[in-house]
């Protein structure tokens, strides 16, 4: 069967991290859409916003407990559409300002592929 597509959001100075993400989410068998496949002069927004549309999930990444504007409302968009959606933290800190409280983080390391398969089976993601 066809792996979930799981979209990936990250800030910036998050990229290094997200992308050892990526390879822990692709090593359990989920499919991963991010902005690496947005197109040179494709409007940003618009783009990542279909991208997200498209996928089954979101897993988000975070570094500290202010995540950036738009990765905040990447979470909160996916959250209300009723997807599956699991924020990756990688140190442990209080609550996420400025995201809905029901959203569950996971503090496990990006590079934990045991780890992030745990959080991703409580969620319901099917990988395979």
């Amino acid at each position: 069967s066809k792996p979930r597509r799981v979209y990936l959001s990250y800030g910036a100075e998050d990229r290094r991290r997200a992308l050892a993400l990526r390879r822990s989410l692709e090593s359990i068998g989920l499919e991963v859409v991010d902005e690496s496949l947005i197109q040179p002069g494709e409007p940003w927004d618009i783009a990542l916003r279909k991208l997200q549309a498209g996928a089954d999930a979101t897993v988000a990444f975070v570094s500290s407990d202010t995540p950036s504007t738009i990765v905040a409302r990447e979470i909160d968009s996916s959250a209300r559409a009723g997807k599956p959606t699991l924020v990756i933290a990688s140190d442990e800190f209080g609550d996420l300002l400025g995201i809905d409280p029901g959203v569950p983080v996971a503090h496990v390391s990006a590079e934990d592929p045991s780890g992030i398969a745990a959080a991703i089976d409580a969620l319901g993601i099917d990988p395979a």
